[in-house]
């Protein structure tokens, strides 16, 4: 049971840094370039760093176009290892904490 719930954990780690990258790749991005812009590291309003979704999108496509589609996933390989070993440790230690803290299910 336990290391099917760790593999669980794991999984869903790996599973949020999959479909969450590809917005943190464009996101970063985005704020990376206001900065070169403005040239300096004050704190950046919304609206200076994306107008609104079709920002998001145009920036996504010019990643594509200097990285391939696989620049969406630039450093997906750690994020996942992170996420999925937090995720597995999450599912260790919370049925721990709820026993040590007398939590029972009813």
């Amino acid at each position: 049971y336990q290391r099917r719930v760790h593999g669980g954990g794991f999984a869903a780690g790996v599973t949020g840094a999959l479909i969450n990258t590809p917005g943190d790749v464009v996101r970063t991005t985005l704020q990376q370039k206001a900065l070169r812009e403005t040239g300096t590291v004050q704190p950046l309003t919304l609206r200076y760093v994306a107008e609104g979704i079709s920002d998001c999108g145009r920036m996504a496509g010019e990643i594509v176009r200097l990285n391939g589609v696989v620049g969406l996933w630039k450093g997906c390989g750690f994020k996942a290892l992170h996420l999925g070993g937090s995720g597995a440790l999450l599912a260790y230690l919370i049925p721990l904490f709820k026993v040590w803290m007398g939590v029972t299910r009813e």
